[in-house]
């Protein structure tokens, strides 16, 4: 079933989206309404009190006095949670609201109650909230205590290492500064631009190589290794640049890379690019231009990547701060809904 169909019908019912289900209240009853993969039912999972067992059987009687008018309905009870199968065709009809209230009456009249305890404490309650993939009651004292739990575990995961997310972030801001480098070396042309790849390879490789999950940490490590990155694949570039500016300056070409090292030394051709020093080496004037326009590029370079940065803060962020619990709408009068009113 289309995931629009459960949107619509779930915001008319004051219910939240959660992948392809929804969960909320439905006729007093916390649901959730879900497709079942690889078939054509719907399966309405209610949520229930204790001792329900011997209600099943009286509850799929009932349900197939009624098959011509619903088709084919059963309930399978899972703990407390009572599975409602219905066929999808169902859903689609325009009086599915009232044959789902009628539903739920046979359900209600067969003695089976809605939750109404905390499912970690057993106080009453009528808070209910979507935790980890599921809807439950929880009240307000235990939905904190968890959140704070689940935000420390998370923190300390097991194999969680600044180190090894460095080393991740570096890896991947070295291949998102690859197309920069690659086009610097063949083309000449610094595209400031394609480093945006570093800050958002950066945060890839954090990931993989499973970083610490401290926020503050993560987004430290990510700028440092991103910084790295582009600084060392900029430097290089430029480096190149300079020794073919060179050839052409004072070989006209006709120069060999290995004899352009053994006349100009590495170390000098770096002195000339951080310093802008000649070290009467190379006299020509259009060199000092070049290196004065080669830290303009790195200065782009730099803005770029941490552009990147920035667009990869919200994955970052959802890296490191646990998914945390949605409070559940309390129960809504439906929109443009033929939904009577609750049990």
């Amino acid at each position: 079933m289309a995931i629009k169909t459960y949107k619509t019908w779930g915001a008319a019912h004051g219910m939240t989206l959660e992948g392809v289900s929804v969960s909320g209240w439905i006729n007093g009853y916390l649901a959730t309404v879900m497709p079942v993969a690889n078939t054509k039912l719907v399966v309405c999972k209610l949520y229930i009190e204790g001792g329900a067992q011997e209600k099943v059987l009286q509850i799929n009687e009932q349900f197939k006095t009624r098959k011509k008018e619903w088709g084919r309905v059963t309930v399978v009870l899972q703990k407390n949670v009572l599975n409602v199968n219905l066929d999808s065709k169902l859903f689609r009809r325009d009086n599915f609201d009232a044959c789902l209230y009628e539903i739920m009456k046979v359900v209600y009249q067969c003695g089976v109650v809605p939750a109404s305890h905390c499912s970690v404490c057993s106080r009453q309650t009528t808070e209910a909230v979507l935790y980890r993939n599921a809807a439950q009651l929880m009240c307000e004292s235990c939905l904190r205590q968890k959140t704070e739990e689940d935000s420390e575990t998370h923190a300390n995961q097991t194999g969680a290492s600044v180190f090894t997310g460095f080393i991740g972030a570096f890896i991947g801001a070295i291949v998102g500064i690859l197309p920069y480098f690659l086009l610097a070396y063949f083309t000449n042309i610094y595209v400031g631009y394609a480093a945006l790849l570093s800050g958002l390879c950066a945060f890839l490789g954090y990931r993989i190589f499973r970083g610490s999950r401290r926020s503050k940490v993560a987004l430290a490590a990510v700028i440092v290794a991103s910084l790295c990155a582009i600084v060392t694949a900029s430097v290089f570039a430029s480096l190149f640049t300079l020794y073919q500016d060179v050839a052409t300056e004072l070989y006209a070409g006709n120069v060999s890379m290995p004899q352009m090292l053994k006349d100009y030394p590495l170390r000098d051709m770096m002195q000339l690019y951080l310093f802008r020093d000649t070290l009467d080496l190379i006299n020509p004037p259009v060199l000092a231009e070049v290196c004065a326009g080669l830290w303009e590029d790195l200065g782009f370079t730099l803005l770029f990547g941490m552009v990147g940065v920035l667009v990869s803060r919200k994955s970052l962020i959802n890296y490191c701060v646990p998914k945390k619990p949605v409070l559940l709408q309390k129960q809504v009068p439906a929109q443009n809904s033929r939904v009577p009113n609750p049990v």
